[in-house]
């Protein structure tokens, strides 16, 4: 109000702002995982001002200080003064301009003039300056100096704020002019680290002229600290194992981010002052590389599955597989940018392969799927050795040079590429899978086998096989108008090539509508049917007959092996019979078939397999033709052991490869039969295999025994009795067997609800009062042996009696063989069959007509048989009653006589040691 003014001076201090800061990168995309380092640098050619001073200002906080003595020392004082400037003097007079034509300080030796002795002291002193925290510094001033020698014009610098000081520049020349300024660098790095740092410019001179200093500048580089944020992920080491502690300076990181950051780098000065800059990483995200398909192994033939990729990101580049599991051996790409990887395109092959997919995030590194393992296990041989140990039913099989069989050979698949592969009789390849021939060939032998296991493969398609076997099958010897009964185990085999030696019009087949056989008009041209039964004659160029020798027929079935479920259409009805056959190429079980729920419904329980024994001699007065039986209570044969050369095989349940067989049926249909029935090994027989099937999960309990009927001129016949769980008194499907009349000499049988059985079977448990009707019929007047030829289960404590009701005589059988008299016809209560003595009874046989059996032999001669009863004497009279013969002294139960060729009615007249006659007529 009454204007009057207050003045406040404020000082604001201005430091030193660092240079910029330069991070690399500044930007960066990475991939999820990936180090990235982050270097953090300063512009090392930009220096910080540190101190300014152009002394243009009206006042500054420069301080002066004369200490001049002499003269007038006031006039040496540093002093401010404007461009231009004239200095007048008695020595000296011009006119000074600074650099920039601006106000400068100026001390002038000159002006305080005379005597010589004066002395100039003048200082002019810098405010303080931190120097502490740089890692360099320099002073720059322009100055114009004049000088006479001896003067000093001099440049120091006190680290305690002015107590002491030290010269930085000690200048003995004249520099530049009064209008010409030139610029001086004074290094100060000796005060680097000072945060009490003064500068002064000090004119000692002796009555000399003068100094004049413009635009003071201090510089220097600031030693930074860079610190960075967030500290989220960043590491101190390369390897990133070592976390970033916030806050620590460090001019190098290393970032691994998972997601994608900014981070930013602050370079601060020791000052307090800071610059900072920022980098950004956009982080791709890691690939997921998902599941693959789980591992496969898979047998020879068999279809991989696809192998599926799920689950995974990423683009798929390729596919890739490999001989090990770390995919350096083998390594192969596969041109494949699917999630699918066909099962086509992996195909077969030998051995393991791994499988992976390689993927790719944006510029990021492959990355691997998980791998899988598809694996063919393979085993080859060479000629010579097999690459991955002997066969087995989990390795494919593959032959590559010639082999033959030292024994049985297990294998999951086989495949012949190349050699002559031989399987020896006897011994049995069985094979999981398919069989392929794709070069080469693969033969078998008289009773070899090719065993197959499976029917459908591991896509559910039916396995089928490739290529042709040889599957050789030999007969028992046969002369050339033996018919044998044929059934084909490969496909494609004509009916003609198998044997065409013989006659072309004698190849039959069974017309089951008509029950009866049926020439077939083309054999050249028929291509036999899986499952189906043929018959046809040895060839032509064997022998005919006795006494010559009968030859076995070998039979070569070339085609594709037949497996899997095959069907074939059967008849059903009244007596209705099928003619089938073993369609594999190797054994069947027949109690699988039987059993087997399909073929009960259509098929007899009862098998019938033909046997074509050839008399030994012309002299036989029977036939050797007869058929073997086999159901699921046993089998019964055709043949007396004792006839060395014939077939004398009881059928067990095991039907040869090759085998044609009878069987009813019950009802149209189809029989079936599957891969499960087929067992392999002793192939040897018609009617013989070695192991039972695997459907056929359980055996019923039988207690059995044969019984055989023959005589010493060979003719046989035999009949089978058991006592079976499931079995009844009536007639069983699988138990109970009709007898077959084929017009053989002697036929024996058994009898249940008014039928003939060869086989009976009857229940259980066991009645020890059980009684069994046996009859037989005979074409010829004989003596004939009842044996017991086999038993098991309780007849092996079990007697066996034959009562035979005409000689009112009770055998037991397993004392050895009951012999007896019969002449031609069919008696059907003669015998009977116990199992106690106690029910038999005791009888005191009487000599009757019954008792003797009078017939011709093949010489011709009488044969008279009493029987039990002993013979004393024989007669023998005309009708006219003339005694003819009178023969004596026999004490004997048989007895021959001739009487001469003539054709007449004799009387012969029999007694006994007992004194009992019989008479009975004969013709002659």
């Amino acid at each position: 109000g009454s204007l009057c003014a207050t003045q406040i001076n404020y000082s604001v201090t201005v430091n030193a702002q660092p240079p910029a800061i330069t991070i690399t990168p500044a930007s960066a995309t990475l991939c999820q995982g990936v180090v990235q380092p982050l270097n953090a640098t300063v512009a090392a050619s930009v220096a910080s001002t540190i101190l300014s001073e152009n002394f243009n200002g009206a006042t500054n906080n420069w301080t002066t200080v004369n200490n001049s003595a002499g003269g007038v020392p006031a006039s040496a004082a540093w002093t401010l003064v404007n461009s231009p400037y004239f200095a007048s003097s008695a020595n000296w007079n011009r006119t000074f301009s600074s650099n920039d034509a601006s106000q400068f300080y100026f001390t002038d030796s000159d002006a305080q003039g005379p005597p010589s002795t004066n002395a100039t002291r003048t200082y002019l002193i810098s405010p303080v300056i931190n120097l502490a925290g740089y890692t360099s510094a320099s002073l720059s001033f322009w100055q114009y100096l004049r000088y006479i020698g001896g003067n000093r014009a001099r440049v120091e610098a006190s680290i305690d704020g002015g107590t002491t000081w030290t010269t930085m520049l000690f200048q003995i020349a004249s520099q530049g002019t009064s209008s010409g300024f030139v610029n001086t660098i004074v290094n100060l790095g000796s005060l680097l680290g000072n945060a009490n740092v003064k500068i002064r410019f000090y004119f000692d001179a002796t009555y000399d002229y003068g100094w004049a200093i413009d635009n003071v500048l201090i510089t220097g580089n600031l030693a930074l600290e860079v610190i960075w944020s967030p500290a989220t992920e960043l590491y101190f080491d390369a390897a990133a194992t070592t976390p970033y502690i916030a806050g620590t300076p460090t001019g190098v990181v290393y970032a691994k981010p998972n997601a994608t950051r900014t981070y930013t780098g602050t370079a601060l000065g020791s000052n307090g002052c800071y610059t900072s800059n920022t980098t950004t990483l956009t982080i791709l995200p890691n690939v997921i590389t998902g599941t693959l398909s789980t591992a496969q192994t898979l047998c020879g033939g068999f279809t991989p599955n696809n192998l599926v990729l799920s689950g995974n990101t990423g683009s798929i580049l390729r596919w890739e597989y490999a001989t090990n599991s770390i995919f350096t051996i083998g390594l192969t790409t596969i041109a494949n940018t699917t999630n699918t990887l066909s099962s086509a395109t992996i195909g077969t092959f030998a051995g393991d392969r791994y499988y992976r997919v390689v993927l790719q995030g944006g510029s990021c590194p492959v990355v691997y799927s998980p791998s899988v393992l598809v694996s063919f296990p393979t085993t080859v041989w060479n000629g010579t050795a097999w690459s991955n140990g002997v066969p087995n039913s989990t390795l494919k099989t593959v032959f590559n040079g010639n082999y033959t069989s030292t024994g049985d050979l297990q294998a999951c698949s086989v495949e012949v590429q190349s050699g002559t592969v031989f399987f020896n009789t006897g011994h049995t390849l069985t094979v999981q899978n398919d069989v392929r021939v794709l070069s080469g060939s693969l033969a078998f032998d008289n009773n070899a086998s090719l065993v197959q296991v499976n029917i459908l493969d591991n896509k559910g398609v039916t396995i089928s096989n490739t290529g042709n076997i040889t599957c050789n099958r030999a007969t028992k010897p046969v002369f050339k108008y033996d018919y044998t009964y044929w059934s084909a185990p490969v496909s494609l085999q004509n009916l003609f090539g198998l044997s065409p030696l013989s006659p072309a019009g004698l190849f039959l087949q069974f017309n089951s509508l008509s029950n009866s056989w049926q020439y077939i008009s083309s054999p050249s041209t028929t291509i036999m049917v899986a499952g189906k039964g043929y018959i046809f004659r040895a060839p032509t160029t064997f022998n005919a007959g006795a006494p010559a020798l009968p030859s076995v027929f070998i039979a070569s079935f070339l085609g594709v092996p037949n497996t899997g479920t095959i069907t074939i259409p059967v008849t059903g009805g009244a007596n209705q019979n099928n003619l089938l056959g073993n369609p594999y190429p190797s054994a069947l079980s027949a109690d699988a078939f039987l059993v087997d729920s399909a073929n009960a419904a259509t098929l007899g329980g009862t098998l019938y397999f033909w046997t074509h024994n050839t008399p030994l001699s012309a002299s036989y007065q029977y036939s050797g033709s007869d058929y073997a039986i086999y159901n699921y209570l046993g089998g019964t044969g055709t043949a007396a052991a004792t006839n060395s050369g014939l077939n004398v095989s009881v059928p067990n349940g095991k039907i040869a490869s090759g085998q044609g067989f009878f069987i009813k049926g019950l009802a149209s249909g189809v029989a079936t039969f599957r891969n499960t029935m087929r067992i392999g090994g002793n192939n040897d027989q018609f009617f013989r295999m070695a192991t039972p099937s695997t459907t056929v999960t359980s055996v019923p309990e039988k207690h059995r025994y044969w019984l055989n009927i023959f005589n010493t001129q060979g003719a046989f016949k035999q009949v089978l009795i058991g006592y079976v769980e499931g079995a009844t008194l009536g007639l069983d499907r699988l138990y109970d067997g009709e007898m077959v009349d084929v017009g053989n000499v002697i036929t024996m049988y058994s009898v249940a609800s008014a039928t003939k059985l060869s086989i009976q079977g009857r229940p259980l448990p066991f009645d020890l009062a059980d009684t069994i009707p046996l009859g037989y019929k005979s074409t010829i007047a004989s003596d004939y042996s009842i044996s017991l030829h086999a038993f098991d289960g309780l007849f092996t404590t079990q007697n066996i009696y034959l009562e035979d009701k005409v000689l009112q005589v009770t055998h037991d059988l397993k004392t050895g063989p009951y012999v007896f008299t019969t002449a031609v016809g069919t008696f059907e209560n003669r015998f009977v069959l116990k199992y106690t003595a106690a029910s038999l009874g005791i009888h005191n046989p009487e000599f009757t007509q019954n008792s003797v059996v009078i017939y011709k032999n093949d010489k011709a001669n009488f044969v008279i048989n009493s029987g039990a009863f002993t013979m004393t004497s024989v007669k023998v009279f005309d009708i006219s009653g003339r005694l003819l013969l009178d023969k004596k002294e026999i004490n004997a139960t048989q007895t021959m006589f001739d009487v001469g060729p003539t054709n007449e009615v004799l009387l012969v007249q029999i007694k006994t040691i007992e004194g009992s006659v019989v008479t009975k007529k004969v013709i002659r």
